[in-house]
């Protein structure tokens, strides 16, 4: 594939990823899937142009999306873990199989303690509560038990090991259903 043809599907997807971070930070009870979203498109360029694309992609898209939306935090969340999740995915699941789940958990609850940390420090936004102590994440110390910052924190690793099973079925079926009918396009 020529150059031309790279830089033009990594913008072409670039551009529908900001507009699904758009309505994510237009309409912010959909911020999470937005980004879950756009990540589809990370991926896409992963699958179909290559590594230095794909990594130009991810930061034209946070930068777009907050230049656009500077007050959404949905641009954190895509810089940190939703952007950047679909290329280090493609690289993990390169190794054995049995080494994938010890190395995407530790990576995850990185980007999360990143991410929220970030939030945090730049934005003055309390992610889980804690008020960056972490000491506190064991704590019951709320009068409602889903406050926890650790219920908040397992909550959040079930639902990252949803959306790796999505982004992998979404790439599976695009392998195995549309890349083929794509394939005359994108030489």
């Amino acid at each position: 594939m020529r150059s031309t043809k790279k830089i033009t599907i990594s913008a072409m997807m670039c551009a529908l990823s900001v507009v699904i971070l758009a309505l994510g930070a237009v309409f912010e009870a959909l911020d999470l899937t937005a980004a879950a979203l756009a990540s589809i498109c990370i991926a896409f360029v992963y699958i179909e142009v290559g590594a230095p694309y794909t990594f130009i992609a991810w930061i034209c898209t946070t930068l777009l999306s907050f230049l656009f939306f500077p007050q959404s935090l949905l641009w954190i969340e895509y810089l940190l873990l939703f952007g950047l999740y679909p290329i280090l995915k493609g690289y993990i699941e390169r190794l054995p199989r049995l080494l994938w789940w010890p190395i995407k958990i530790p990576l995850y609850n990185l980007c999360l303690f990143l991410m929220a940390e970030g939030m945090s420090f730049i934005l003055g936004v309390d992610f889980f509560g804690i008020g960056g102590d972490w000491s506190n994440i064991f704590s019951m110390g709320s009068a409602i038990w889903w406050e926890s910052p650790l219920i908040l924190w397992i909550v959040a690793n079930v639902a990252f090991l949803a959306y790796d099973l999505f982004l992998t079925m979404i790439v599976r079926v695009y392998m195995l259903k549309y890349r083929p009918k794509l394939q005359k396009y994108l030489k």
